[in-house]
């Protein structure tokens, strides 16, 4: 019973899913769909059917509202900045420079019982913004919860049956979910799963995507075992027995998962059998490369702000005691945020001209150094600032120097997670189109470029505040 109440629960997903990935999901969607994924399991197989069936209903209205607003979108976020393309300016220009991923980063954590997954999960959590969640963990709770579906399956597990891969899958989907919209969490260590090779399949054919690659703690079944032993939290399992019971049961069915991550080049193999803090040195080189990405986008955030001349968004960014040495400055050091905000002032007044300029900045060649463990990042770039003169849309240019801004429909892969479309491109129109009041047009200027070096700090809230930046022309 609860297997067919599993497999109709799989198609209601895939049939929320198949509205989801035409068009972006409302809030009031993605809780109706949350509710259905919570409930359905409980619910009889008819009333699944009747379930799935309404989800496309549910849905549909958001679909079809979202597509029709998408022929609203802004032009680009260079014109987004200008008054005379939006009345105003984003204020939200970190997710404006952003595109949605293909799917939330996840990293599945394996290794033997013992073998220390849970402490590197820790301590990955704290510094690089990961979410942990541990499938043995949500599967207990769930049967604790007194719920008809955990009863059930503590049933199977009291018979000694295999409690089916959807539904650990599904409270991992719910979990995800929640982290993400609670903490506003992309990047997830699911500690513990896949246990085996129908957990895997099961994950990749229900979530859409596989993992990022696999953590794999390779320890030796003696040192797991003394430390099972020693750890003294009260399980059950943790006797010499039933340990090695479970040591048998990973090798059994769990290293062939490994194997075939191994076979696809995704698997990062850590030794285990040190003290935590070694252990840990080995495990984070895996990881720097979040951090990286970080202060990338921070700094495209940063840019895309001064582009803008949004000072709101650029306080934000930056630390008041902010330090500059750059060319504006005739060679002096800048210290505080008013050398700058008179820039900003100066922009505003260049989009309110009859003619107002429109301003584009792109890295080239970032480099990222992560320093003190962390907490600072420094990172050097070349910047490409394009600028240009946009048209009113009533004035005739030539074809060959108009740029006309297009919004993109809402991207096919849009998710839960970022549910912001991807920026418009810009291209050439055709050789005969005319610029019109409702296709603004511009008129590009010399693109200029700076080297630039900026240095970022890491704050408790796990947001990146720059603290100082070099300018020179390039």
């Amino acid at each position: 019973m609860l297997s067919r109440r599993v497999a109709l629960l799989s198609q209601i997903r895939r049939a929320a899913r198949s509205v989801h990935f035409v068009a972006l999901e409302s809030d009031a969607a993605i809780a109706s769909r949350r509710r259905f994924s919570q409930a359905a399991i409980n619910q009889t197989p008819t009333e699944l059917r009747a379930t799935k069936a309404a989800v496309p209903a549910a849905l549909g209205w958001a679909a079809a509202g979202l597509v029709a607003a998408s022929s609203l979108a802004s032009f680009s976020s260079y014109a987004s900045c200008s008054p005379a393309a939006t009345g105003t300016r984003s204020k939200s220009l970190a997710s404006s420079t952003s595109i949605a991923p293909e799917h939330p980063v996840v990293v599945f954590v394996l290794g033997g019982p013992g073998a220390g997954k849970g402490t590197q999960c820790a301590l990955l959590v704290e510094k690089y913004g990961f979410a942990h969640l541990s499938a043995g963990d949500l599967l207990r709770a769930h049967i604790k919860s007194g719920s008809p579906a955990g009863a059930k399956v503590a049933e199977m597990i009291k018979n000694g049956q295999i409690v089916p891969s959807e539904v650990t899958v599904n409270l991992l989907d719910m979990a995800m979910r929640e982290e993400n919209e609670k903490n506003g969490t992309e990047r997830f260590l699911i500690d513990g799963f896949p246990r085996n090779a129908e957990n895997r399949e099961a994950f990749e054919r229900e979530m859409g995507y596989d993992c990022d690659f696999v953590l794999f703690f390779d320890c030796p079944d003696d040192v797991m075992e003394s430390r099972l032993l020693g750890r003294n939290e009260g399980r059950t399992d943790d006797n010499i027995e039933t340990i090695r019971k479970r040591f048998k049961v990973f090798v059994d069915s769990s290293m062939p998962v490994v194997q075939h991550y191994e076979t696809l080049g995704k698997v990062k193999r850590v030794i285990a059998n040190r003290d935590v803090d070694a252990v840990f040195e080995s495990t984070k080189v895996y990881f720097e490369q979040y951090l990286q990405a970080d202060v990338v986008k921070a700094t495209k955030a940063l840019l895309a702000s001064i582009d803008c001349a949004d000072w709101a968004s650029y306080q934000t960014l930056v630390s008041p005691a902010l330090t500059a040495f750059e060319p504006e400055a005739n060679g002096h050091l800048v210290e505080g945020l008013d050398f700058h905000k008179f820039y900003f002032a100066l922009a505003e007044n260049d989009r309110s001209a009859p003619l107002p300029v429109s301003t584009k900045s792109h890295i080239v060649s970032p480099k990222v150094n992560v320093l003190a463990g962390g907490k600072s990042a420094v990172i050097s770039y070349i910047r490409l600032v394009q600028k240009a003169y946009q048209s009113g849309g009533s004035e005739a240019h030539s074809s060959s120097l108009a740029v006309v801004l297009r919004a993109p429909p809402i991207a096919p892969g849009s998710t839960w997670w970022n549910p912001a479309p991807p920026p418009p491109t810009v291209v050439a129109p055709p050789a005969a189109a005319t610029p019109t009041s409702s296709t603004p047009a511009l008129l590009p200027q010399a693109t200029k470029s700076f080297n630039e070096t900026r240095v970022w700090e890491l704050q408790g809230n796990g947001t990146w505040i720059c603290v100082h930046f070099h300018k020179s022309d390039a």
